[in-house]
């Protein structure tokens, strides 16, 4: 071949390139089996974890009024004042109501939220750190809200915007511990 030029390899930079290239192999290799080893199970696959019935959790439901009026946001909100800022475009938050109560699994707890809004949740699995609850809203006999939220423990899930007197609005917070 005219014009082409190699370097050719001369003993001891052939062997360093080959041993170089089979560390590498086998340092794939490695990573490799770590990254099954140490994955996550698969989903429907959580064994042991799984609490039972018996068991249950805590569910707590805070009913926020949210308004436009004012800025003035309750001690307890303030951890999630900026959720609820950004989810539902509103600048004060005051609580109307708090309920909490250790609920089994499968069984369905419901709280007033406000004179005419009724919140039931229903736990459905407790896997490791996350909860899966059924929310249902309902105003006057007829559901707002009707879903079902797998959150992790601790944390709130917010929901609502619902029009209530005065040009506000209510917004619901659950979680389970």
């Amino acid at each position: 071949m005219q014009g082409v030029r190699t370097r050719q390899r001369k003993g001891t930079d052939m062997h360093m390139h080959r041993i170089w290239r089979r560390n590498t192999n086998y340092l794939l290799a490695a990573v490799a089996v770590a990254t099954f080893a140490f994955a996550p199970p698969a989903h429907g696959t959580e064994s042991n974890t799984l609490t039972t019935i018996a068991d249950g959790t805590t569910v707590k439901i805070i009913a926020i009024r949210a308004t436009k009026k004012n800025a003035k946001i309750a001690p307890e909100l303030r951890a999630l004042a900026k959720k609820l800022k950004s989810q539902f475009q509103y600048t004060g938050f005051a609580i109307e109501s708090k309920a909490a109560k250790k609920v089994a699994v499968g069984k369905p707890f419901s709280a007033k939220a406000m004179k005419t809004f009724e919140v039931k949740i229903t736990p459905k699995k407790i896997a490791g750190n996350r909860v899966t609850l059924e929310v249902v809203v309902v105003e006057k006999g007829a559901k707002r809200l009707n879903t079902v939220y797998t959150i992790s423990k601790g944390r709130y899930q917010l929901a609502g915007g619902w029009k209530v007197s005065g040009g506000d609005a209510l917004i619901i917070a659950v979680t389970a511990q």
